[in-house]
């Protein structure tokens, strides 16, 4: 299996050691479209990460207000 195959199971499975991995050790592609393809594997990732991240800090800031009241 490929590094974007590789890459594609750990994103479907959410599995974010494999990921971290994998992002970690990016080779080097030779063609545009492998590249273009792990360029956007890894954007799809940060993204969900961000999105995670604001969630938790919504919730961690209810959790904030309600002690305040």
């Amino acid at each position: 299996m490929n590094w974007i195959e590789l890459f594609k199971l750990a994103l479907t499975r959410r599995d974010i050691i494999t990921i971290d991995k994998l992002v970690q050790d990016v080779p080097e592609f030779r063609k545009i479209e492998d590249m273009r393809t792990a360029y956007t594997l890894i954007d799809e990732v940060k993204q969900t990460f961000e999105r995670k991240q604001h969630i938790i800090q919504q919730k961690m800031n209810n959790m904030h207000h309600q002690k305040a009241s």
